[in-house]
């Protein structure tokens, strides 16, 4: 359904027709405001250039954005595709006894629900059973295993890639 919403962007009224609601228009026209704010110094009346100006430095900082998400996507997927290899590993080894998969005898068949079955067959990998604490919720985040990887760097740390 549209609507129409009118807000103040750069000391203008503007009539703008969206199906959004009419909440998020308004604070998507101060973010406008606020880049503005950014670009123009105080005092002084935007130039007639200036919501051009902002339009691209906010379209600057969607793609940068962007790139952020991609990126991390990008790194999820190689670590998670590194721990389902590291899984499949354990479960093919043969143990002391000389059976597959971490003394269950079978190696685990591919597919998605196959590998969740296989994480469960790991009880003796998990931190509780080696003596660590789970965080609550009785989730291991993975931190430590992470941290040897280059996993987990926060903005402008740099990591180490395997």
């Amino acid at each position: 359904m549209s609507r129409t919403v009118e807000v103040r962007v750069a000391g203008q009224s503007y009539r703008v027709v969206s199906s959004a609601p009419e909440g998020e228009v308004r604070r998507l026209a101060e973010a406008v405001n606020a880049k503005l704010a950014e670009l123009v110094p105080k005092g002084r009346g935007a130039p007639p250039n200036a919501l051009l100006l902002a339009a691209i430095a906010l379209a600057h900082d969607v793609e940068e954005e962007r790139e952020k998400r991609e990126t991390l996507e990008r790194r999820a997927r190689d670590w998670l595709r590194r721990m389902v290899t590291r899984i499949d590993e354990v479960l093919e080894a043969p143990d002391a006894e000389g059976a597959g998969g971490g003394g269950h005898g079978a190696k685990a068949p591919g597919g998605v629900a196959d590998e969740a079955l296989a994480v469960g067959r790991m009880d003796d990998e998990t931190p509780a059973a080696r003596g660590k604490a789970r965080p609550a919720g009785g989730v291991d985040d993975g931190a430590e295993r992470a941290a040897g990887e280059g996993i987990g760097a926060g903005p402008g740390e740099v990591s180490r890639e395997t």
